[in-house]
């Protein structure tokens, strides 16, 4: 699922442009993640979105942990990994490949619980 900042509508224009239309998608996307229940969330993000994240972050940060990283070069967008409360995460790097793709990742090392 693209990041509105890097999702193009017709044209030229991105959906970054259009509130309305990005707070739209993203409610929908929401709907998804909750009705998977997935244990690990992986996503490309508009980390620099105060509003979208808020918005993640009040209707996952009840079941999830929350590991976030901007990519490089100031370009709005990064990373972030939901992990359930219920997985150990025992280790966490941040990988900055300094590229001229700006790019970014995450490793992590987890540890499920006995009870699971």
């Amino acid at each position: 699922m693209l990041c509105p900042l890097f999702r193009r509508l017709q044209g030229e224009e991105r959906e970054s442009s259009f509130p309305a239309i990005y707070n739209e998608r993203q409610q929908e996307i929401l709907k998804l993640l909750q009705s998977c229940g997935s244990d690990i969330i992986c996503l490309e993000f508009w980390v620099n979105n105060e509003e979208i994240v808020k918005m993640y972050r009040d209707k996952l940060g009840s079941k999830y942990q929350w590991m976030q990283l901007s990519r490089t070069g100031g370009r709005g967008d990064g990373l972030v990994t939901l992990v359930k409360h219920e997985i150990e995460l025992l280790d966490q790097q941040d990988i900055i490949f300094h590229d001229f793709g700006d790019r970014v990742a995450m490793l992590a090392r987890m540890k499920l619980s006995s009870s699971r």
